[in-house]
């Protein structure tokens, strides 16, 4: 079931992203991120991680993607492109020591 309903939700999110769906009312998405953790660092990745179980009831309850890309190596890059959807050579954070650029949180805002 929960293969199923992964399915669906990211085929109706893929349908939202190219125009083929349409809204009638905002969806109800909660990302969560975190930072300094390797991918394989949570029980609920590994036999041998850390136990989270917080992470674990949010994993089996919700959508979770094992196989995702990062547009950047870095923090603060690869979340500055999730939130604008522009690849970093764009949006113009190449570090994590720069705040998030003036552009990027004005393209958010304009949508």
């Amino acid at each position: 079931m929960q293969d199923a309903y992964q399915h669906g939700v990211s085929s109706w999110l893929s349908g939202v992203a190219c125009g083929r769906t349409t809204l009638t009312q905002p969806p109800h998405i909660t990302i969560l991120l975190t930072d300094q953790q390797k991918a394989r660092a949570l029980r609920l990745d590994n036999a041998f991680g850390i136990p989270a179980p917080a992470s674990e009831r949010l994993a089996a309850r919700g959508v979770r993607y094992e196989g995702c890309d990062t547009p950047h190596p870095l923090c603060v890059p690869a979340r500055v492109s999730l939130w604008t959807g522009r690849y970093p050579r764009r949006h113009g954070a190449r570090t994590n020591e720069i705040p998030m650029p003036v552009l990027a949180v004005w393209n958010i805002r304009s949508g």
